[in-house]
């Protein structure tokens, strides 16, 4: 069972449960909202597992593949720059140096995780 087609279900039970009087059918409903919603923790529990894992590994390897991208882009600029004289020698360290800080907080935010 899919979790809308259980959210579907448990949201006409929660309906029935509302409109109905102390009729005695009350511990049924309650019974079935019970089942239906310890369904959608398990199917849940079963999407977490499996989504995460995957898209968050991808995610990550997007991430540090535009950051050695950028990095490189940076490195070859100061170099270009250096070598050219287009560019100052403290651009060039100030360029390096915030590339460096970048990398550094990447890696920190990864060791927190």
């Amino acid at each position: 069972m899919n979790a809308r087609k259980i959210e579907a279900q448990l949201y006409e039970q929660m309906h029935s449960y509302r409109s109905t009087k102390s009729d005695g059918a009350e511990s049924d409903l309650e019974a079935g909202i019970d089942l239906l919603l310890r369904q959608l923790q398990q199917v849940n529990a079963q999407m977490q597992a499996w989504v995460p894992s995957r898209s968050h590994a991808d995610l990550r390897t997007k991430q540090e593949h535009a950051l050695l991208l950028e990095d490189v882009k940076e490195f070859d600029r100061a170099r270009l720059d250096l070598e050219t004289g287009d560019g100052s020698t403290d651009q060039a360290l100030l360029n390096e140096h915030v590339g460096i800080n970048r990398n550094t907080a990447y890696v920190i935010e990864i060791l927190r995780q």
